[in-house]
């Protein structure tokens, strides 16, 4: 197993074609991805909903800890975000990370419709050896390992299947477990099938009655890339923030 982080843009865009043709739920899939290369203007005539709705940008970089660092512009129109953007595009930044300093340039940015909402989940699948482990707390949103206490973890045997029984066990109370079980457990079968390795949301939350992701971090097992060509569609995997790919 080869694991390899993916942007959140192509995250969410796996999770939204799975959810979406599952169809017992829905997954926002409205999503833009902005490089070097794209007619910033001409955005709006493709997707309509950016001058519809207020908005949310940030880098899509393999960083997180984008808010602290000056780099979640949120609640914004479309004219804004297209200036903040333009004003940071191929531009040198360095970022505080809980590894250190990194510096790199901004060339890869998200937009997405802006969600109010109130509470905040943390949820996240992570692979070992023997088992696959389901992360879950209603403290999201923050640096999730000062409130690890608040996590609850579930673990599923490799090549066993969850129960829902099992997650509305060890989850406890709390508002709208149902959807919430069906939820995770939607997500983790498409954990398994389209071979990701690390799935991380923070936070996850409701609104309109819908569990949204508004943070997400992710990675594949590349060596599934034959396997899942279909399911990935095209697939790259980026270098990480602050390393330059070699000739």
């Amino acid at each position: 197993m080869a694991q390899k982080g993916i942007r959140e843009y192509d995250a969410k865009r796996l999770l939204a074609k799975a959810v979406n043709e599952g169809g017992a739920f829905s997954f926002e899939d409205r999503l833009v991805l902005v490089t070097p290369e794209t007619d910033i203007a001409g955005l709006p005539a493709a997707y309509p909903w950016l001058k519809e709705t207020k908005l949310v940008c940030k880098p899509d970089q393999l960083f997180g800890k984008r808010g602290k660092n000056n780099l979640l512009y949120v609640n914004k129109s479309f004219d804004e975000v297209a200036a903040w953007i333009r004003e940071r595009m191929n531009k040198e930044v360095t970022i505080e990370q809980t590894t250190g300093q990194t510096t790199g340039v901004l060339t890869h940015f998200l937009i997405e419709p802006f969600v109010p909402h109130e509470a905040e989940y943390y949820l996240a699948f992570t692979s070992g050896h023997e088992e696959d482990n389901i992360h879950f707390s209603t403290q999201g949103g923050v640096d999730i390992e000062a409130v690890w206490d608040s996590v609850v973890t579930i673990k599923v045997p490799v090549l066993s299947e969850l129960s829902k029984a099992q997650l509305e066990q060890q989850l406890g109370e709390l508002p709208d477990k149902s959807q919430v079980v069906d939820f995770i457990a939607t997500l983790y079968q498409i954990y398994v099938d389209d071979h990701f390795t690390y799935l991380e949301f923070n936070p996850i939350t409701f609104a309109n009655g819908k569990l949204v992701p508004l943070d997400c971090v992710a990675k594949l097992d590349d060596t599934a890339a034959f396997q899942c060509a279909e399911q990935w569609g095209k697939m790259t995997f980026p270098k990480a923030f602050g390393t330059t790919a070699t000739p």
